[in-house]
C-alpha cells in the first residue's frame, strides 16, 4: 500500500460518507475504481451508498474468493 486512511487519525468516523470521500481523493480514485473492505456491515453499507464496491470480511477464504470474483490479481 502507498498510504492508508485511518478514521481516528482523520478525526472522522465510519460510516460517515466524508471518510470514504477522503480516501477516494487521497488515492485519486473514483468510487467505481475502488474496493472497500471491512468487517462491520454498517461500514460496508456506507461505502456502498457512495457506489464503492464493498466486501464484508468474514473469513480469509471467503475474502480471497471475493477478490478473485472482482478480478483482482491474487497470488495462488
Amino acid at each position: 500500500f502507498r498510504d492508508v486512511v485511518v478514521s481516528g487519525e482523520e478525526k472522522m468516523v465510519k460510516p460517515d460518507a466524508a471518510i470514504y470521500r477522503l480516501a477516494l481523493a487521497r488515492f485519486g480514485l473514483t468510487a467505481q475504481e475502488a474496493v472497500f473492505v471491512d468487517d462491520n456491515a454498517a461500514n460496508v453499507a456506507g461505502a456502498q451508498a457512495l457506489g464503492i464496491e464493498s466486501v464484508l470480511f468474514t473469513d480469509a477464504a471467503d475474502f480471497r474468493a471475493r477478490l478473485v470474483e472482482l478480478g483482482l490479481p491474487i497470488a495462488a
